[in-house]
């Protein structure tokens, strides 16, 4: 792979062309990890030369069904989610095991001595995202939050912005954002609650411009476009949430909100306890009006992986932030 590194005003960037559609990365101290469909490639983080790829589409060891949806390299191993299963290798990519998670929806990661989950339940034919915690061989220990689905079956429609209690894990505490407003909930490895990280924050108000950026985005995108109809009601709220996104990294929590200017984000940052640190903005690229490229925050960095479409490729995007 040949590499080229590139300095802007805005930051490095580094051109990747041999991916072909990545969903998610991580950052350790001198590695980076991108998982590009059923495959993870490690890059050193010093001159971004390839380390090693491993991983496939399948249902054995070392292999995923359809992509991995999430990755994390915080601790000694590097720790993946994909439909059905978790799976430990290594930082430097070998084998260590996997266990099956109890449906394929199913996302837990390691949180003590079990893990925190989050899976899909129905209940009077409404579907919830739940969050609990679990033991080790995955028996729920003690719920703790429920969220209706964006999506829902049987003509009730989809909610555009509608947060599912997104919740990250960060050594033994557990982040859990839910609603509208700008609270993340800061709980214990046994769920109880440590702190809240919390913000007088006044919600932007949807406009038609943006409801229309959706509506041309549902109806081009070649996932979407074919459901459409199926997706239908599609429900705008008044206001956007306050929490776009958030990142645990650094002993830091870092929480994007939906204000952008010129392609630069919103964002704040907290420490674990919730005392507020700094508010600015950086170059934060979408996708779409509803999702952001993959990224990651590591001393101090925000690394962001965004298309190229002039040379069909990938670019990595380092900030400083």
């Amino acid at each position: 792979m040949l590499v080229l590194v590139h300095i802007f005003l805005t930051g490095k960037t580094v051109p990747f062309r041999d991916l072909g559609k990545p969903n998610y990365m991580a950052v350790d101290g001198n590695r980076i990890y991108i998982a590009d469909g059923a495959a993870v490639s490690i890059y050193s983080l010093t001159d971004f030369t390839p380390i090693k790829k491993f991983g496939r589409e399948g249902d054995g060891p070392q292999e995923f069904k359809r992509r991995i949806t999430f990755m994390d390299a915080q601790g000694d191993l590097l720790y993946l989610i994909s439909p059905g299963k978790g799976s430990f290798f290594t930082k430097d990519g070998t084998f260590k095991n996997e266990f099956r998670t109890l449906s394929p929806d199913m996302k837990v990661k390691p949180l003590g001595e079990g893990f925190a989950g989050g899976r899909m339940v129905n209940e009077n034919n409404v579907l919830y995202i739940s969050i609990g915690i679990y033991d080790a061989g995955l028996k729920q220990i003690k719920g703790l939050h429920k969220q209706a689905m964006e999506v829902q079956v049987g003509g009730k429609g989809t909610k555009v912005f509608a947060h599912v209690l997104p919740f990250h894990v960060s050594g033994d505490l557990l982040f859990i954002v839910g609603g509208e407003d700008f609270v993340i909930e800061v709980l214990d490895k046994t769920g109880n609650k440590q702190c809240t990280i919390t913000y007088d924050y006044k919600r932007l108000k949807v406009t038609d411009a943006d409801k229309d950026r959706v509506m041309d985005f549902l109806k081009t995108n070649p996932e979407t476009a074919p459901y459409l109809e199926m997706l239908k009601p599609i429900i705008f709220p008044d206001y956007f949430p306050a929490v776009q996104n958030y990142y645990i990294a650094d002993g830091k929590v870092y929480v994007f909100t939906y204000k952008r200017d010129e392609g630069k984000s919103e964002y704040f940052i907290f420490d674990t306890k919730g005392k507020f640190v700094k508010r600015s903005v950086i170059p934060y690229a979408f996708i779409s009006p509803v999702d952001e490229y993959p990224a990651a925050i590591k001393d101090g960095k925000l690394y962001q992986l965004i298309e190229n479409e002039e040379t069909e490729g990938w670019d990595l995007h380092i900030n400083e932030i």
